[in-house]
């Protein structure tokens, strides 16, 4: 089942005493998560197939999110530079995650827990982690691994990943040249160095 179905068939509404929850028998059957679906109006409840109404609804929201997450024009964005970041051993999910980090560095770790559907709070912390532990490509081979991880740490040491930086340069010298030439040329640095970082300890 495509994201794209899963979004449209996906509502979630919390109001007047009422829940609707609305998905595709695919979808129903794929997240294991409804086996009834009703229109809700009015006060009435649609019947959910598992106990804990609470989480239930916490857990369509984060998988809402991932959703929307993914057919936003930084999931687009990222799953079309796959192929490009793919040599540094970044799938789409961590190009959206550069993307969005760009406005911030921290950013990275809260794009990545709605992408595997968990909060970014402390206490699921370790939740995340065995989400990209286990994560794997579409060949079985794990996405995260020692190369991956440092090279991940060495595109960071040299990317110019925050927007406020180049801010306050295009502020400092009136012009759009060196924010340009400055994004350009620590991008490709970092790519650089994480390529061959990742080539080498693959």
């Amino acid at each position: 089942q495509d994201r794209e179905d899963y979004v449209s068939h996906l509502v979630v509404r919390v109001g007047h005493g009422c829940a609707v929850v609305g998905l595709d028998a695919v979808g129903a059957v794929a997240h294991g998560v409804v086996t009834v679906v009703k229109t809700c109006e009015h006060g009435a409840v649609g019947s959910v197939g598992q106990a804990g109404h609470a989480a239930q609804l916490q857990l369509l929201e984060k998988e809402k999110g991932t959703a929307l997450l993914e057919n936003s024009f930084a999931g687009i964005l990222g799953r079309s530079i796959e192929p490009l970041i793919e040599p540094l051993g970044f799938d789409w999910k961590i190009g959206i995650a550069l993307i969005t980090s760009f406005a911030a560095r921290e950013v990275f770790v809260g794009t990545m827990a709605t992408l595997y559907s968990v909060g970014d709070n402390g206490e699921e912390t370790l939740a995340l982690r065995e989400k990209m532990a286990q994560a794997t490509k579409p060949d079985g081979s794990k996405v995260y691994t020692l190369a991956t991880g440092v090279s991940l740490m060495i595109f960071y040491v040299f990317a110019m990943q925050c927007m406020s930086t180049l801010a306050i340069v295009k502020r400092e010298t009136r012009s759009w040249k060196w924010p340009i030439i400055q994004l350009l040329y620590m991008t490709a640095l970092a790519y650089i160095f994480s390529l061959i970082v990742f080539q080498v300890l693959k």
